[in-house]
Parts: C-alpha cells; structure tokens; sequence
C-alpha cells in the first residue's frame, strides 16, 4: 500500500511509477490517498480528507518494533550487471527484541517477483539499534538479480520469528525505485 498525503490547499498532480507501469494522478486538496499495489497493477484507492482520516496505528507502549529503514542494493545501476541485496532493519520499538529471535526480509522486484530472501538470528536489537541484513537464501538459482534496463521497484519485507509477535507490522514493507540504463544504445 502507498500512501500520498496533500496538505497544501491545491490539488497536487503526480505520476506514480511501479516498474515499467506509469499512473498521473491527482491528490485533492488537504488530504490522504492510499493506493494498492497488487501484481496487476494499481487496485484500489481510498481519499480521506486530512480532519477525516484514520489514526496512525502506534505501537504498544512496551513493545519492540522492527522496521526496513534502507535496501542496499550493490553493483552498477545498468542491464546485465548482478545486482545483490541487503536490507538495514531498525527497532523503532521501545523494547529489544528477544535473544533468539530469527529475522527474516524477502526482496521483491517490480512488487511481485521474489528475488531472494535473508534470515538470520539476530542477538537482541535494543529500542533504535539497527542491523543489515544479506540476502542468502535464493529464488531459483541465485541471489542476485541480473539488472534489466529501465525504472524498477524494489521491495523488502520484513518479519520476526522464535518471539512473541510484533504489536505493529503495518510498517514492515519498504519500497524503492531504482534506473538501471541501457547499454547496448
């Protein structure tokens, strides 16, 4: 899900970009479009006015709270290069996160093709402690991607196993676009 937030007192145009996929759109004054993302493209949208909307869920007072804060993505930004991943996860939580605690990210491109996946235990990770994260578990044959020329959207996927569950998931996905250029012309 994308969120789009308008607090200006004029409509504010964009272009909205998944992959190849391209979307102009058109955010009314003063409020708070959520678009879903599903594999077939943009599905759905809800507008608020911004006195009207829903409050941010928070996290419970005495809870951790994991989030992807950064993929990292190494190698050239152009066609053919392989192109590896990493994800830096912070608990924005008030608590650690449990001592055999197993965490898990899954890199996705274009929003619906599993590229890789890391899981790691992690020791615990104190309220504002970070941790990256490799990819190390392979969709197929590898875990790196060839790079294909042209705008792509990157996702990571966080989840925390072997504890008690997160109060908070809603803020567990990441999302970043990234050109790759052509070299052949």
């Amino acid at each position: 899900v994308l969120v789009a937030v308008n607090q200006t007192d004029a409509e504010q145009p964009f272009t909205l970009r998944i992959g190849g996929a391209e979307a102009a759109l058109v955010m009314p004054p003063q409020s708070v479009a959520s678009h879903e993302i599903m594999p077939g493209g943009l599905c759905g949208k809800k507008t608020f006015k911004v006195n009207d909307c829903p409050q941010m869920q928070k996290p419970a007072p005495d809870a951790f709270d994991i989030t992807p804060a950064e993929i990292i993505m190494r190698g050239e930004k152009k066609e053919g290069e392989e192109i590896s991943f990493a994800c830096r996860i912070k608990n924005i939580g008030s608590l650690p996160t449990a001592s055999n605690a197993t965490l898990c990210v899954l890199f996705q491109l274009d929003g619906d093709t599993d590229i890789a996946r890391a899981t790691v235990c992690i020791p615990p990770l104190p309220p504002g402690g970070e941790t990256i994260i490799e990819a190390n578990i392979p969709f197929g044959k590898k875990t790196t991607w060839t790079a294909e020329a042209g705008w792509h959207t990157f996702f990571a996927v966080a989840e925390i196993g072997n504890c008690k569950p997160e109060a908070n998931t809603d803020n567990n996905r990441l999302g970043t676009e990234v050109y790759f250029q052509n070299i052949g012309g």
